[in-house]
């Protein structure tokens, strides 16, 4: 065993969660389409939202404004359960992306 699948074994085994080779494709599956669907629900709320902010407030944002904003979106989620907080947070992060505001913007994949 390499160190790599030695560390993936025991960082699932500490999170409680099976390998993959423990489950049926269809369960795999299944948790694929399910995840898959929640994010298309939330796309299709996230987009009539993004076009009236648009509208509103323009796209006019500075790194520590768009920062901020996130910081407070999640922080009032984790404080009322309002799953419109998390709505407005994925839009944050593609006006981030889409703007590129941070001055390091990158992205480079750690998960292959």
């Amino acid at each position: 065993m390499t160190n790599t699948e030695l560390c993936r074994k025991n960082l699932l085994d500490r999170l409680n969660i099976f390998e993959k080779d423990k489950r049926s494709s269809s369960e795999v599956w299944s948790e694929i389409s399910g995840a898959v669907s929640a994010l298309e629900f939330i796309v299709a709320l996230a987009k009539p939202r993004l076009i009236m902010g648009g509208i509103r407030y323009s796209s006019r944002w500075q790194h520590k404004d768009l920062m901020a904003y996130m910081e407070y979106k999640l922080s009032q989620y984790r404080k009322t359960g309002n799953f419109e907080m998390l709505i407005d947070l994925v839009n944050f992060c593609g006006l981030e992306g889409a703007l590129k505001t941070h001055p390091n913007h990158h992205f480079t994949g750690e998960d292959r």
